[in-house]
Parts: structure tokens; sequence; C-alpha cells
């Protein structure tokens, strides 16, 4: 699985519940429950860490690619094939997704 690697900073996750707690937050943000569960999945290698604000789906659907992998997912993946641009990258992006 991939996960943005600010889930497993304590301060962020711990802030946010603080926040959410007092309703300072909009749309509260899915908060992870065990840390340390999480970083051993990444010492397994069974989860990779995301930079922080960066495009998460692009790390997915290249792991994927690379490794002959599938994505069981919801997401049609509408701003990965937006960010194709357009001729033989959208065709491509596309027909890959």
């Amino acid at each position: 699985g991939f996960l943005p690697e600010y889930y497993t900073d304590h301060t962020y996750v711990g802030n946010m519940r603080s926040a959410t707690k007092l309703g300072l937050v909009d749309k509260p943000a899915r908060l992870p429950d065990n840390i340390a569960l999480i970083q051993k999945l990444v010492e397994e290698g069974r989860l990779v860490l995301t930079p922080p604000m960066d495009y998460d789906d692009s790390y997915c659907i290249a792991y994927a690619r690379k490794h002959g992998g599938s994505i069981v997912t919801n997401d049609r993946y509408w701003d990965y094939i937006e960010k194709a641009g357009s001729g033989r990258a959208r065709a491509e992006a596309l027909q890959w997704i």
C-alpha cells in the first residue's frame, strides 16, 4: 500500500486529533490509530510512504506498472490522466488505467 509520510509523524497526528476534537477543522482527516504498526509495515516493505503534499496516486501507478501489478480502487485517476496531457501520453494513460 501507499500512504503519505506525515501519517507516521506523531506530532502531526496528535495535532490533527486535537484540532478535530476542538472542531477547528472543517473536514476531519482520517488519522491512523497505530503509528507503530504503520512503521512496522514500512520496515517489512508492505507499505510505501510518499512525500508529504505530493501526488501519491502517481507512486501507486508507477509501482504497479513497474512490477506488473494491479490496482484495486474506486478511484478513476482522472488527475493522473489530466496530468498526462494530450496526445499519445494521454492515450497511454487511459489505456493503462
